[in-house]
């Protein structure tokens, strides 16, 4: 199997290397050619023209808009939305807890610290989340 990876600045790129992407670009054009299986996007860069005919097109990205409807080539999409879920954040907060899953965050502020966590957001470049503590 062959993961490469769109990455939305060069910094991300040895994090991408380090869990398992082979090509990794800042360039969404380099990923064309439609021979990917399978496209995940968790940014709304909409690189259809990445997928195989007949695969499978995912996205979280639904703030960037609907998927282009890709049915004349056989591509299954996909959008999944953010919804409240009790349940499977305790299963999530249970993985993180065991330290089976390690979350991203580049740094945490307290709420007191809100105009902090925006300035250091507009800076850019963080390796991870900025995260807010309540």
């Amino acid at each position: 199997m062959r993961v490469d990876a769109l990455v939305s600045r060069e910094a991300q790129s040895a994090f991408a290397r380090e869990h398992g992407a082979g090509v990794v670009t800042t360039d969404p054009h380099a990923l064309r050619g439609r021979d990917y299986d399978a496209v995940f996007d968790t940014f709304g860069a909409f690189v259809t023209d990445a997928v195989a005919d007949g695969g499978r097109y995912a996205s979280v990205a639904t703030q960037a808009g609907p998927v282009p409807d890709l049915s004349s080539r056989g591509v299954r999409t996909t959008v999944n939305q953010v919804r409240e879920d009790g349940p499977a954040l305790r299963r999530l907060t249970e993985l993180v807890d065991r330290g089976s899953l390690t979350p991203r965050v580049h740094a945490t502020f307290g709420l007191q610290e809100i105009h902090a966590a925006h300035a250091r957001f507009a800076r850019g470049g963080p390796s991870g989340k900025i995260a807010v503590l309540f």
